[in-house]
């Protein structure tokens, strides 16, 4: 009898570790999963500039459920020339400003909200520059992205949060001068 019932689990546990491990053939799943982290993006229509020209730059967020607060400066190369700065309305109180502190020129934006609030894909502010009239062709200006500081909460209330800004992914821009 203990030689039956123990060839009965066996053979159970041959079946359960091959319905778990089972994928169906030729089928591809085409969703794009979610990275955990937070994604924080430059977005310009183009990236080919002349001397003179007015670019409107975009700062997105994507990914980001219960953020709580965070903190993002945009460093733009001399070939750029700040201009102004745009906060998208949203549930979040944003701040940004132009800041020349230490000799080094940013944009910083701030972001916080009393509970949490979810940016699934969120342009939260756009930065207007001037290229350089001492722009020349095949000059290159770089803008690059930090984040100092990002919190995410571990659910809607804000009550308890953690900090994720070692972890964001960074996706900075380049610009060509024709």
């Amino acid at each position: 009898m203990k030689k039956l019932i123990s060839s009965v689990l066996v053979l159970l546990l041959i079946f359960a570790f091959t319905a778990c491990n089972s994928e169906s053939a030729g089928e591809e799943s085409t969703t794009e999963e979610a990275p955990a982290v937070p994604v924080v993006s430059l977005i310009a229509d183009d990236t080919s500039v002349k001397a003179g020209d007015t670019v409107e730059l975009k700062v997105n967020i994507k990914y980001s459920p219960f953020t709580a607060c965070f903190d993002i400066y945009v460093f733009a190369d001399e070939g750029f020339v700040y201009e102004k700065n745009t906060v998208m309305p949203c549930e979040m109180i944003l701040v940004a400003n132009n800041d020349d502190k230490d000799g080094t020129e940013k944009v910083a934006i701030r972001g916080v909200v009393a509970e949490t609030y979810d940016l699934p894909y969120n342009d939260i502010c756009t930065i207007t520059y001037k290229v350089s009239e001492n722009a020349v062709s095949g000059d290159v200006i770089n803008v690059i992205l930090q984040v100092p500081s990002y919190q995410l909460g571990l659910d809607e209330s804000g009550n308890d949060v953690y900090s994720v800004n070692e972890d964001i992914i960074i996706n900075n821009i380049t610009f060509t001068v024709e």
